[in-house]
Formats: C-alpha cells, sequence, structure tokens
C-alpha cells in the first residue's frame, strides 16, 4: 500500500458539557492514506462494523467513503446492513441501499481523490446490536493506477474497522483488518443526545477465582459521554445475593465513541467450586448516576486456586545477525517490564554463543521468536508486523491473562564443589488427573556475557537520523555502530538438556492442589559459557506432552552452597518483599486490589502468589 500523509477530514469528537442532540463523526481511520487493490475488473464489497452497546438510540444520518478511483467504476452505492450476507456472488444490505456518485475532489494537493456522501431518507437508529456501514463499486476495466488500486486504506489499527469482499480475489465476506493492517477511511455521521455521564460495559471475560478469596475480572468499557470519568460504582449479583463494588481509575476513561478501555472490576470471593455466573451493571460514574447501566452477564471459573501465568518467550539470534540486534532490546525490554511475569531466553545460533542448532520449534529466520511455543513471532514487534513499537507486549500480556492448568516453582544450587547446579521443581496442578498430560522441562541461561570478540552485527546503524524510528526504542540501535563489540547478553541458553521436558517429572497420576517435586542437575564443569562475571539461572515449565506447548513457567537464581545437612526449601527465610501488578509492573505501595508478592529468599529462590489488598 502506496501510502500519502494528508488532513482529508479533520475527524475529532466534539461534546457539550450537558446532554443535547449533536452530530459526531465516527470512523476508524487516521489522515495516514494510501490506494490499495488487486488490479482486477470485479465487484468489490467495503465494510466497517459499529459494535458499541452504548450507542444504542444514536442514529446514523449519513455516511461518506474515500476511494481512489472515480473513472471506469460504475454501479456505486453506501448501504447498513446487519449481517454480511451474499445471494448469488452478490453483496446484499438488509437495511438500506443508496446509489451515489462519486465526486473527484483536491484535498491538500492530492489529485482524484473520490468521495461517496450518502444522506439517508430514514436515519437508521442503533440498537445494542451490531451494525455494518459499508460501499460497493464495480471495477470495469483495470486499465490504470486508479482502477488497478481502486481503494484508499488508512494505517490505523482497529479489528472492526475493514470487511472485504471481490468477486474474483476475496470470494467470502471476510475481516481483512488482519491481514492488511488498514483499515477503510469511512466516515459515519451520528446524531443524538451524549449526556455527561454515560459508560455502557461491552462485556467482561469469564473470570478465575480462588475459592473464597477476592478476585478481578476484566471489563471492557465505552465512555459515550461528555466527561471525562476517573471513579466507577457497581453492584452484581452473585447466587441470589446483590453485592457492591467501587473502583478508581488509574488512567481516567476520557470521552471516545470508537475506542474501549478494559477496567479491573474486584468482586467478593465465591465459596463454592464450579461455574457461577454473575451479573455486574455498572450504577454510577463519577459519583453520579450513569446514564447506560447495561447490565452484562459473565461467568467465573471458581477453582481450588489460581496459578500466576508466565508465559515463556524464546528468542532466535546470532551475532552474524544485522536485524537481531531489534530481538536484544526486545529482551532487554521485557526484563525491565516484567521481571517477575515473563521468562525469557535467547537461543544463538553461529557464534560463540551457540549450544544447539535444534529448537522445540521449526525456525526458517532470524531474528525470530515464540511464545509458549506457538507460531514463530517478530521478538520485537510480535505479531503486530511493525504496526506499533514494542507490540510484542500485547502478545505478552494476552498470554499473560490465559488460565494456567498449575503452577511451576523452582529452586537452584550450586554443588559443594561447585560443579554442579541441582535443580528441584515443584508443581501443582488444579484439576485432577488420571494420565496427567503434562511434564516438567529445565534450561540453564546465563546473564552478563560479553566478549570484546563477540562482535554483533547491526543493520540499524544505517538509520541514523531516520524518522521512522525517532522516538522509538529502536533509535538507540540506530545510534550504535555497524559492528558493536561491547555488548553484555542476557538470558542466553547454556545448557539446553531438558528442553523438551523430562519423562516422570511428574508422577502419572496426580491430586488437584498436591505439590510435586522433581530433582534436576547440570553439570557446568566444562561449560565454556560459565565464565567469570556470568550469572546463573534455571528456568522450568510444564510443557503439554502433545501437544509440545509450554502451559506455564519460572526460573530462579542458583543459589550459593549451603552447607552440610542443608538441602533446598529448608533453613531459608525471606529477605525482602516486593509487589506487582497482574501486568508485572512494580508497585512501590500496593492499595485496593489485587497484586502479585515476591519474596526473596536467603538462598537467593524466590516465592511469589498472588494477594488482595483491602
Amino acid at each position: 500500500m502506496k501510502r500519502i500523509y494528508a488532513a482529508l477530514f479533520s475527524v475529532g469528537l466534539a461534546f457539550s458539557v450537558s446532554a443535547e442532540v449533536q452530530d459526531v463523526i465516527y470512523t476508524y481511520a487516521n489522515d495516514d492514506l494510501g490506494y490499495w487493490g488487486k488490479g482486477k475488473a470485479e465487484t468489490i464489497d467495503v465494510a466497517m462494523r459499529i459494535n458499541n452497546p452504548g450507542l444504542a438510540g444514536k442514529k446514523i444520518t449519513s455516511v461518506k467513503a474515500l476511494i481512489n478511483a472515480t473513472e471506469g467504476i460504475s454501479d456505486v452505492s453506501v448501504w447498513l446492513t446487519k449481517e454480511l450476507k451474499l445471494e448469488n456472488k452478490v453483496n446484499v444490505p438488509d437495511i438500506v441501499s443508496v446509489s451515489v456518485t462519486p465526486v473527484s475532489t483536491e484535498y491538500n494537493g492530492i489529485e482524484g481523490v473520490g468521495v461517496l456522501t450518502a444522506t439517508f431518507a430514514e436515519p437508521y437508529e442503533l440498537t445494542e446490536e451490531p451494525v455494518y456501514v459499508g460501499y460497493s463499486l464495480t471495477v470495469d476495466a483495470a486499465t490504470d493506477n486508479n482502477t488497478k488500486y481502486p481503494l484508499w486504506l488508512s494505517s490505523a489499527q482497529n479489528d472492526e474497522g475493514l470487511y472485504l469482499h471481490m468477486t474474483r480475489s476475496v470470494l467470502k465476506w471476510k475481516n481483512y483488518f488482519p491481514t492488511l493492517g488498514a483499515v477503510a477511511p469511512i466516515y459515519v455521521t451520528l446524531t443524538g443526545e451524549f449526556p455527561d455521564y454515560a459508560v455502557s460495559i461491552n462485556n467482561v471475560n469469564e473470570a478465575y477465582s480462588e475459592i473464597g478469596q477476592p478476585y478481578r475480572a476484566v471489563a471492557t468499557l465505552s465512555n459515550v459521554g461528555a466527561a471525562t470519568i476517573e471513579s466507577l460504582e457497581y453492584s452484581y449479583e452473585v447466587a441470589g445475593q446483590t453485592r457492591q463494588g467501587a473502583v478508581n481509575l488509574d488512567t481516567p476513561l476520557t470521552p471516545d465513541l470508537v475506542n474501549s478501555k478494559n477496567v479491573d472490576l474486584v468482586f467478593d470471593g465465591i465459596d463454592e467450586l464450579g461455574d457461577t455466573e454473575v451479573t455486574v451493571t455498572l450504577n454510577k460514574v463519577n459519583g453520579q448516576e450513569n446514564t447506560l447501566p447495561s447490565p452484562v452477564t459473565f461467568t467465573t471459573h471458581v477453582k481450588p486456586f489460581v496459578p500466576v501465568t508466565r508465559p515463556l518467550m524464546e528468542e532466535y539470534t546470532g551475532t552474524w545477525c544485522g536485524w537481531c540486534t531489534r530481538g536484544w532490546m526486545a529482551l532487554e525490554l521485557i526484563r525491565e517490564w516484567y521481571p517477575e511475569s515473563v521468562v525469557s531466553i535467547a537461543y544463538h545460533n553461529g557464534d560463540p554463543m551457540e549450544v544447539t542448532s535444534s529448537f522445540a520449534v521449526s525456525v526458517s529466520g532470524f531474528p525470530g521468536a515464540t511464545i509458549n511455543r506457538g507460531g514463530v513471532i517478530d521478538p520485537y514487534y510480535g505479531t503486530g508486523n511493525g504496526a506499533a513499537d514494542f507490540s510484542v507486549q500485547y502478545d505478552l500480556e494476552n498470554a499473560m491473562s490465559v488460565f494456567a492448568p498449575g503452577d511451576i516453582n523452582v529452586d537452584a544450587m550450586y554443588s559443594e564443589d561447585g560443579k554442579t547446579i541441582i535443580v528441584k521443581s515443584y508443581s501443582r496442578f488444579v484439576e485432577s488427573y488420571d494420565a496427567t498430560p503434562y511434564k516438567v522441562g529445565y534450561m540453564l541461561i546465563a546473564d552478563n556475557l560479553s566478549d570484546p570478540s563477540w562482535r554483533q552485527n547491526n543493520s540499524y546503524a544505517q538509520y541514523k537520523n531516520n524518522p521512522t524510528y525517532i522516538g522509538t526504542y529502536l533509535e538507540t540501535l540506530c545510534n550504535w555502530p555497524a559492528s558493536v563489540s561491547d555488548l553484555v547478553f542476557n538470558d542466553v541458553a547454556i545448557d539446553v538438556s531438558g528442553m523438551m521436558g523430562v519423562n516422570g517429572s511428574v508422577p502419572d497420576a496426580v491430586e488437584s492442589s498436591v505439590i510435586y517435586e522433581h530433582e534436576y542437575s547440570y553439570d557446568i564443569s566444562d561449560n565454556k559459557l560459565v565464565r567469570d562475571g556470568a550469572e546463573l539461572h534455571v528456568m522450568a515449565f510444564l510443557v503439554d506432552k502433545q501437544t509440545g506447548r509450554v502451559v506455564n513457567a519460572n526460573k530462579t537464581a542458583v543459589a550459593s552452597y549451603v552447607g552440610v545437612g542443608e538441602t533446598l526449601g529448608e533453613t531459608v527465610r525471606p529477605v525482602s518483599t516486593v509487589y506487582y501488578d497482574l501486568m508485572g509492573r512494580r508497585v512501590e505501595e500496593p492499595s485496593k486490589g489485587i497484586f502479585i508478592e515476591v519474596q526473596k529468599m536467603s538462598d537467593g529462590t524466590q516465592i511469589s502468589h498472588k494477594v488482595m489488598k483491602k
């Protein structure tokens, strides 16, 4: 998609301070636009979806859309529909369709921008159900750039922003945003009253809670009122009882028709195992009555305990690989942002830090990465394909939110002669199994590795002062030389025995909540990467025997030998306690809410669990 920067529309949400009828523009697009197409003569149907229950009662009065082709096309229409459907390969809107004539206009020096405009004789009133807004056109002959690439698209990011059907290229309706990472520049005029206090709950994710313990559930909220919201009060019904909750927002909820925000709501514990339905109603915002209470029901899965989920991030790199410096940067940021919430390891290839060329997954290019041994992604951008700076953070946070079937903890200690590392893992599972599907895996990793002869190639050196990277974390790499000799490497795999999981590390039959110990060891007497200044850690993880996917992970520093007659897990005491929020960010003075408490022990190990602060 070729991009041109132009302010084709100045789109904003202007609210008054009291409820009155007014017009606002609803769009997912920004002003970074470019043309796109498949280069074929065919009929093209394009849509966006409005999926916000808080807009119920507002009316769609008109629609504008931008296209590239204004000549050589026919059968142009703008339409609304509740469902995207085809009959004999033809799009059939079920609300309204209006034939329009594209107008070629110059915007900010760009010639030939096509504008489609439709005003509906009878405005359509939105309900809580979603509605698609779209347009259709037929390319009569693809003979020039306008007809080969008849659509304008915007680089804005929204999963509801681009649905596509093309009679020769995309034969069924498809959400095309994941494919292109772009949205359709469609602008919808909404008319209605926008009161000060109007916050809707669009959805509440299913939640997991430990029996009898307070828990959180993630609610997706939309603020379609005029006021900025700083506090919420809600009631909820569970097992025939009505209870109350309240939360002060760390980040205020500003007025925004398009974008929603996830907010953690806290609920009292449930005293019975199993699945329980909870109905929550948002009653007050900023202490005032909410005009969109919108009750929503979700399910809470009550378990004997709820493990802390720590994803395993495995990165594939090499000092010969110039682009691998962004993988190095990603791991450094993960260590800073998620020190207790993500377990990271880097496998080196074709350089002095290589210990294996056989990985748990197939890797065809460098840099690469996996999270919990899923598909290969970029270590820095994740699945975002460059859409946002350090966007792998969103993949990691999604992985953290997944319920883990078990806990894994690990201790590690040097032997008396310093030649062996003795490891003990402690696993426990939420459910009982007659034949457990899991086993424990191990790997030895090192921090603070450096050698002047290990020269890391850096392809970003050619982009110094390039606007693409200015203001991003990668700007640092652009200021490095093309070959870096003093780089410090962390999270380096130095022994991968145990990488695929160890048979017998978990008994065949396990009982819920019972802790199972397993012992493992590493001979480090001849390991070339155990060198002065290196700091060693052991990671342990639970791996699914059938799929090979990792379901939870943890790591610990290797502790000094504690003396004759003493063993791991004994004669140790807490020496410090720190707290992190549920995204792994350190909290200096935790107030109300759920946090991860991490205790550093006198033997160098650590113990972590969720706590509720009241």
